[in-house]
């Protein structure tokens, strides 16, 4: 599916005028103590909470806002986002990355092929196929949801399955790393998780705000029910979310790599229940991407790595530099219709 055209300047001053995609229509609903639930008397949460909202209304003109509440998956989120820091110039201290290494996006590349795939699975959203490629997410940081409301969720989190140490191990070698060094980089990786209290304690939660460019929805993501059942009455989803609202329900989303590692087409926030947690996020980052050094500290290493992920062809914009290094190189470009 080719990219739709691009919003006009007027398409994205009417967005910014019916105001952030949670509040609609503006005026009758509000953040406050009821509407935060559970989170409203927790100082961190509630912070968390009104940083998204400030997000929200920040960028509403041109983007649309998504939802996706995890805990245990933390490991293997983390873990792709420290990969996609040194292939991709993610940005791995705003964000984890879901989606990104085995990942079946050739077969798979965007929302109207998950939606005709979706019925020949007989576990529906919780295949294997559909957990390489997508995830669930809500369209409301505040309006209740049918299985994982944000201010419900966002101090224990939302698990469908748990990771483990083999399943890091097969990722690592999914970047083209041999088994013997795979196994030793999983270990390091594992006690680390440790050491950072990743997906353990009493508040587990996370939150990903994911920004998409209204243009680009349709091509990502559709409208659905609880189990991925498409929803006809949203649809087509993109038209709802540019509506004056209310806007709420469920979607399934197709995280391809050349959208969610582009930040001129997606960009994503992390929010943690853990306030030590939230803090030492970059921290953690940094330890990761150390450790992958010995796999992904070769131009060569890199360029297999990234085959891996993209399949044969690489896209035309992808480099075998260290992408931290070129980041760090541009930082006046942070933020900038140029960082990519």
């Amino acid at each position: 599916v080719p990219d739709p055209d691009p919003m006009t300047d007027a398409e994205i001053k009417e967005q910014a005028n019916l105001g952030a995609q949670t509040l609609r229509p503006r005026g009758s609903f509000a953040m406050n103590d009821a509407s935060l639930g559970r989170v409203a008397a927790d100082a961190h949460a509630r912070h968390c909470f009104e940083q998204m909202m400030k997000n929200e209304k920040r960028m509403c003109g041109e983007w649309a806002v998504f939802y996706h509440s995890y805990n245990s998956a933390a490991v293997l989120y983390e873990l792709q986002a420290a990969v996609a820091s040194v292939l991709f110039r993610f940005k791995s201290s705003y964000a984890t990355l879901p989606r990104l290494l085995r990942g079946n996006f050739p077969s798979i590349p965007d929302a109207l092929t998950l939606e005709k795939m979706w019925p020949t699975w007989p576990d529906k959203d919780h295949s294997p196929i559909f957990k390489s490629v997508a995830i669930c997410a809500t369209t409301s940081l505040l309006r209740p949801d049918p299985e994982a409301t944000p201010t419900e969720w966002f101090l224990k989190g939302y698990a469908a399955s748990v990771p483990d140490t083999a399943l890091i191990e097969g990722l690592v070698q999914s970047c083209g790393v041999e088994p013997g060094l795979a196994h030793i980089l999983a270990t390091k990786i594992q006690a680390t998780f440790v050491e950072f209290n990743v997906g353990a304690g009493g508040r587990t939660g996370h939150i990903l705000q994911i920004f998409m460019k209204r243009h680009l929805v349709d091509k990502y993501v559709y409208a659905a029910l609880p189990y991925g059942v498409p929803d006809p009455s949203r649809a087509p989803l993109g038209e709802h979310l540019n509506g004056p609202g209310p806007i709420v329900g469920q979607v399934r989303m197709v995280v391809h790599p050349s959208a969610f590692l582009r930040a001129t087409r997606t960009r994503v926030y992390c929010y943690s229940a853990d306030p030590a947690y939230h803090k030492r996020r970059a921290e953690l980052q940094e330890t990761l991407t150390d450790i992958l050094e010995p796999a992904l500290g070769s131009d060569q290493a890199r360029a297999r790595a990234a085959r891996g992920i993209f399949g044969a062809e690489l896209p035309a914009w992808y480099s075998t530099e260290d992408q931290r290094q070129v980041a760090n190189s541009m930082p006046r470009q942070r933020g900038s219709r140029k960082w990519q």
